[in-house]
């Protein structure tokens, strides 16, 4: 890989960017990618021993980087790393025809890798595409393949690559041969500079550049055919839409036809219905009178369903005022009762007071008629004993003053009792006469509860 490399050095015009190596092995030719000047240099090398090494050679300040990982056409399957004796063979897939032509090639234990995609690697690096950029594909069984599943313009990202494939297919389970990458790298615009010569057999060692300009007279014949692909499409739907046409043109006749017939037989049913409109619109104008006259009625009705109603109200007003006036009597009358009751009992006891203040006044007229009597027949004493006064006084003066006191005192103290009585006696008359009184007034007052009652139940 000697005179590619110096080849790409040689023929470069372009400004310095990013190489990136799959299957960097231990680094043979790290001198050689160092005299191209590039920015920055990615190592990606799945076997740990490898990797190792590459990781104590490289020199980071100088923009260089290992990786240490597979390339494979699918990430999301763990990647198992088939080694053989010779490390710069051991691939993630299965050694067939290899074996035949390397025939002291030995299986080993197979080493757990981590796994990314040619198109997330590219897309990491995000090299510049007007950058002297380089991708070299060491990955054997699998280059090829990378080329398939990758996405065109992030190859086209790449000013120089190349590709280490195999002369003879099937060396590993499912191997594309070589002219199947340089035709997927022709479509892309790439052209085949040279072969390595110091390539051993069967391996196929190429370098391809990247031609500008074909990649726009591709990208140009991408288009027309896009474009011829679209007018087909375009003729196509036209085609398609001028027998939709046809079609429809042929229903729209068939729907004029139908609605030609359907507009004789509107006319034949308008006819009909002019002729049934004169003769509904009479039937109209019978019923709009009728409805008059219904209505004249109707508010005939209401208004003397309002006057029933005010009536209605009216009477059960009125029916309301006499059913309260009806428990106002009977609440009046139980008073009246009460009372009536009250005056009777009253009544017999002012006639029981009247009989004993009666049988009083009698006692009192006889004991009046006796103390007036004894009042005269003390006077008549007092006289006497006035006018025999001397004699007595010859006899018992003393003991006749002592009698006449005694009499004058009694006649004193009979004369108090009899004005008593007959204070007691005014008293008897004056109460006797209230009592007549409102004996009279109870007797009236019955009368008219009486009264009163005849009328409430002669109404």
């Amino acid at each position: 890989m000697r005179e590619l490399l110096a080849r790409v050095a040689a023929e470069t015009n372009r400004a310095a960017g990013t190489t990136l190596v799959v299957g960097a092995g231990h680094g043979a030719e790290l001198q050689l990618l160092r005299r191209l000047g590039q920015q920055r240099l990615v190592l990606v090398e799945p076997h740990p021993q490898y990797a190792s090494e590459l990781s104590a050679r490289i020199r980071p300040t100088d923009g260089e980087e290992v990786w240490p990982l597979a390339i494979a056409p699918d990430s999301t399957q763990p990647g198992k790393l088939l080694v053989l004796s010779n490390l710069r063979y051991s691939s993630l897939r299965e050694p067939v025809r290899l074996l035949e032509h390397g025939p002291n090639l030995r299986k080993q234990e197979p080493i757990e890798v981590s796994v990314r995609t040619l198109a997330d690697a590219i897309e990491r690096i995000a090299p510049r595409a007007d950058a002297n950029n380089l991708l070299i594909l060491d990955a054997p069984g699998l280059s090829v393949a990378l080329l398939e599943c990758t996405d065109g313009s992030l190859i086209q990202r790449f000013a120089w690559l190349i590709v280490h494939a195999s002369a003879v297919p099937e060396l590993y389970r499912g191997e594309q041969s070589h002219e199947k990458g340089t035709e997927r790298l022709a479509g892309l615009g790439f052209v085949r500079v040279e072969e390595d010569p110091d390539a051993l057999y069967p391996e196929v060692v190429t370098l391809y550049r990247r031609d500008d300009h074909r990649i726009e007279v591709l990208r140009q014949q991408n288009q027309v055919e896009r474009l011829h692909g679209e007018l087909s499409e375009a003729r196509e739907r036209a085609s398609w839409r001028a027998q939709q046409y046809q079609h429809q043109l042929s229903e729209l006749g068939a729907e004029r036809d139908g609605l030609l017939q359907r507009l004789q037989a509107a006319d034949q049913v308008n006819e009909r219905l002019t002729a049934s409109r004169a003769t509904l619109t009479e039937e109209r104008d019978a019923q709009a009178a009728r409805a008059d006259r219904l209505q004249q009625e109707l508010d005939g009705l209401r208004a003397s369903e309002r006057d029933l109603a005010r009536q209605l109200r009216s009477m059960t007003d009125q029916r309301d005022a006499e059913v309260a006036r009806v428990a106002a009597v009977e609440s009046r009358l139980e008073a009246l009762d009460t009372e009536v009751a009250g005056l009777t009992r009253d009544k017999q006891a002012l006639g029981e007071a009247r009989d004993a203040q009666a049988r009083q006044l009698s006692l009192l007229n006889d004991e009046i008629s006796q103390l007036r009597a004894e009042r005269l027949r003390l006077h008549e004493e007092k006289q006497a004993l006035e006018a025999g006064r001397e004699e007595q006084a010859k006899r018992g003066a003393n003991e006749l003053i002592a009698k006449l006191d005694r009499a004058e005192q009694k006649l004193s103290t009979q004369q108090q009792r009899i004005d008593q009585l007959e204070y007691e006696l005014t008293e008897s008359s004056s109460r006797q006469r209230l009592l007549d009184e409102e004996l009279i007034k109870a007797e009236a007052q019955l009368d008219l509860v009486k009264d009163l009652l005849l009328r409430e139940q002669t109404l």
